[in-house]
């Protein structure tokens, strides 16, 4: 008992301080220094913070809260105005991911279905990331980039639900129908349950939320889709029923801002159990055999596909909207960490497929080296339009 709750405490301590501390000196964000920190400490101390039961129940919160919390910030009503910019965004994304995908096909010298699987963690941003680090930022840019973000990762999703039962039809056919009557039903069972037992429960929206999405995610796994296609459907709908929550007239004691509440509440959720899922993944990375060499490699293939991904987009934008070479470059690199998702897409190879050990090792790599590149662009973009408007000031 003893050590499980010091193997429970300990990094309880950690990650709760140090993220913070680091963050206000550096500004470097929670999650670099969460992976970080698992990474150290799994090095330093190997197999006495083991991934326990309790550590691999709390990481799991903490990924499905992010997912939940991604889909919630999908914002249908500026997709649906902008739905051909969003629809080139996809079209645009789907190019970039097949030639990834090609990539490495004949790298790894693997199949082309788990070249098109491992693409996605390659290329797919990490919408809840991206979100919490544009909070400085004007509306306009965060829906401008929170769009880009919010159409690789639907598109992933969508892609990973086709690529785990491609070579099984009818199972196929049976997941996408699944898909649809969850997408259907979920709204109005989310109506009909709060109507009949919860509405006279005030205070208590966010936990019948919360509830519901965790459910929601469960319930796609046994339908043989993965768990957090499920909580990002799950966000989704949700945001649209608290927007029916605030609109209609018998919920009066849902006000705009108990909607604005409740919607942020799986954010603050997803801070507190985010950290256990990124140290985790540190963990992980400790305890796999990961040489020099291969960080090396794993940093010049990111850069490859890093700046492929950069020139898409700011070819897309110029041609499209003849947006200034600075602007588009500051939207592009805002969508280049693809942080968790490259983790989970790594977890699915190794479970789902059975690929190859270099392939797990260097999409796990990758996923950190992204999220890093990102951050050092976006930094620098930053201190160079402070220095502009310094210099025009003066």
């Amino acid at each position: 008992m003893e050590n499980i709750l010091l193997n429970f405490l300990v990094p309880l301590t950690i990650l709760f301080f140090v993220p913070k501390i680091i963050f206000r000196l550096y500004s470097i964000p929670f999650p670099i220094t969460e992976i970080v920190l698992g990474i150290t400490i799994g090095s330093v101390f190997p197999g006495f913070f083991a991934q326990d039961d309790i550590l691999q129940v709390i990481s799991t919160l903490g990924i499905i809260t992010l997912f939940v919390h991604s889909g919630m910030e999908v914002d249908l009503h500026f997709i649906l105005r902008r739905k051909r910019f969003f629809i080139e965004n996809i079209l645009r994304s789907m190019v970039v991911i097949t030639l990834v995908a090609v990539l490495i096909k004949y790298l790894f010298k693997t199949s082309l279905i788990i070249g098109f699987v491992a693409s996605l963690g390659f290329t797919t941003p990490s919408a809840s990331y991206i979100f919490s680090m544009l909070r400085l930022e004007s509306n306009k840019l965060k829906n401008w980039i929170g769009g880009k973000a919010i159409a690789g990762e639907l598109l992933a999703l969508i892609m990973v639900v086709v690529l785990l039962n491609i070579s099984k039809p009818v199972k196929l056919a049976i997941s996408l129908a699944a898909v649809i009557l969850l997408v259907t039903l979920l709204p109005f069972v989310l109506r009909a349950i709060y109507r009949i037992v919860f509405s006279k429960l005030i205070g208590q929206e966010f936990s019948f939320i919360f509830v519901v999405a965790v459910i929601s995610a469960f319930v796609t796994e046994m339908l043989g889709l993965h768990f957090l296609f499920g909580a990002f459907l799950a966000g989704i709908v949700s945001r649209e029923f608290v927007h029916h929550l605030v609109k209609a007239k018998e919920y009066k004691h849902v006000t705009v801002e108990t909607g604005q509440q409740i919607i942020e509440g799986f954010s603050y959720f997803a801070i507190l159990f985010a950290p256990f899922y990124f140290f985790s993944v540190g963990l992980t990375l400790s305890s796999q055999d990961i040489s020099f060499p291969l960080v090396l490699s794993t940093i010049a293939l990111g850069l490859g596909i890093l700046a492929v991904r950069v020139l898409f987009i700011v070819l897309h934008r110029r041609s499209r909207i003849q947006e200034p070479r600075a602007r588009s470059f500051q939207i592009s690199v805002a969508i280049l960490p693809t942080l968790f998702f490259s983790f989970v897409i790594a977890e699915i190879l190794r479970t789902n497929f059975e690929a190859d050990v270099l392939l797990f090792n260097t999409l796990m790599v990758y996923g950190l080296v992204s999220t890093i590149v990102g951050f050092v662009l976006q930094r620098i973009t930053t201190l160079k339009r402070r220095f502009k408007s310094i210099k025009i000031q003066s």
